[in-house]
């Protein structure tokens, strides 16, 4: 048996305070705006942290991620080693895929139309992947995650909280 873990985070920074994390956090009434995953490799004798961050989806070493975010909760995910090993092997096909800045910003706008009460799609459609993106979708095809394609586009790290406290809060 395996486990991976899904970790929500945020930048150390107060002031000034990175722009893009802080509207996360303002409109998502969350003290975190990024989300990861993290998991032990036997092999390496490391802990890796996955993520959708800077210009790329990438690796980072966890010490050096800790030197970079503040861990504000992690829930744990027991899994066979079979599901850790395809979720690795997602991990490392989509390693190197572009950030997608702008359809991160859509979702923003999608947040802020349903402050007024509207629903919209995302209005800005590009290539690439967002942090609460890559999560979902990892729940979605591994975890056992009941999401559509359509929920995977439009999860903020509001959204994977909910979901993942909802499937794993007790194993936090």
């Amino acid at each position: 048996m395996s486990n991976i873990v899904i970790g929500f985070s945020r930048p150390p920074a107060k002031f000034p305070p990175p722009i893009f994390a802080w509207a996360i956090m303002l409109f998502g009434w969350r003290n975190f705006s990024h989300v990861y995953v993290r998991f032990h490799s036997d092999f390496f004798k490391r802990d890796l942290v996955y993520q959708a961050s800077g210009l790329r989806v990438n690796f980072i070493g966890f010490p050096m991620f800790l030197s970079q975010e503040i861990v504000v909760k992690e829930f744990t995910v027991p899994v066979s080693d079979e599901t850790q090993q395809a979720v690795i092997q997602f991990m490392i096909d989509n390693v190197g895929a572009p950030y997608a800045f702008w359809a991160a910003i859509g979702t923003v706008a999608v947040k802020i139309a349903a402050v007024f009460g509207k629903k919209i799609k995302n209005p800005i459609s590009q290539q690439g992947h967002f942090c609460s993106e890559i999560t979902a979708l990892i729940a979605k095809d591994f975890l056992g995650g009941k999401l559509t394609t359509e929920d995977v586009k439009r999860m903020t790290p509001a959204d994977d909280y909910k979901f993942f406290e909802s499937m794993f809060g007790g194993q936090a």
